[in-house]
């Protein structure tokens, strides 16, 4: 089951957590828009909202396999 960690005081919730974009180091920019279900919450072992960045939006690290991973979108009330 995957856990939830929210590192900031929750504000407006949505519903279920949207991811957005992907970061990659490999490409111009970082980011990779998120096409499909790919990146669904519910795949990882541990999502933790890290902070609403006022250029990216909401930020999470999330975890799975013993890897992680850096992702923006926006929040749900998972948190």
């Amino acid at each position: 089951m995957t856990k939830y960690i929210n590192l900031e005081q929750p504000s407006e919730r949505r519903e279920k957590t949207i991811f957005t974009h992907y970061l990659n180091g490999n490409v111009k920019g970082g980011w990779i828009k998120i096409e499909g279900q790919e990146f669904n919450s519910v795949k990882y072992e541990k999502v933790i909202y890290l902070g609403n960045c006022i250029i990216d939006g909401d930020m999470f690290a999330c975890y799975k396999d013993n890897a992680i991973m850096i992702l923006k979108g926006l929040k749900g009330s998972e948190f």
